[in-house]
């Protein structure tokens, strides 16, 4: 026997009896599994029955497998990344409500408290230098006056 037949047998025993081991799990799951059991077992020999065809027909078969697996988890990643995005969206629409609801509070507590708010004192500075200009065109008028008289 050569190294390659022997790696070989080895390698298809090797799969026989993972087969074999998942189809007793599907046996003790489904009790009423045995005569399925018995034919995939007959079918798996028949297709190992020690040629390479049927081994390069479990590798085919495998592939496909893990093709439609792949895209089935691609496709459940991109439903994820769609729902985490959604998330985000709620979460900010979130944190500005509660910004905004602070905010107000906030104002609320200093207009009680007496105590002005930003815009409040920016419209007060802004009232303070329109009546400054004012005192000082009546202080020209008032010298005028007095140096005409």
């Amino acid at each position: 026997m050569s190294t390659i037949d022997s790696i070989q047998e080895t390698t298809v025993s090797g799969v026989k009896n993972a087969y074999y081991a998942g189809l007793g799990v599907v046996a003790s799951v489904e009790g009423g599994a045995t005569s399925a059991v018995k034919s995939a077992r007959t079918q798996l020999d028949d297709l190992l029955n020690g040629t390479k065809d049927g081994f390069n027909q479990l590798v085919t078969k495998g592939e496909s497998f893990a093709s439609r697996s792949e895209k089935a988890i691609r496709a459940e990643i991109n439903d994820l990344e769609g729902e985490v995005d959604d998330a985000k969206r709620e979460a900010s629409k979130l944190t500005d409500r509660v910004l905004n609801n602070v905010e107000e509070v906030v104002v609320s507590t200093l207009n009680r408290l007496g105590i002005p708010t930003r815009q409040e004192v920016t419209e007060l500075n802004q009232s303070v230098e329109a009546l400054a200009k004012k005192v000082d065109a009546l202080r020209k008028d008032v010298r005028k006056a007095k140096k005409s008289a």
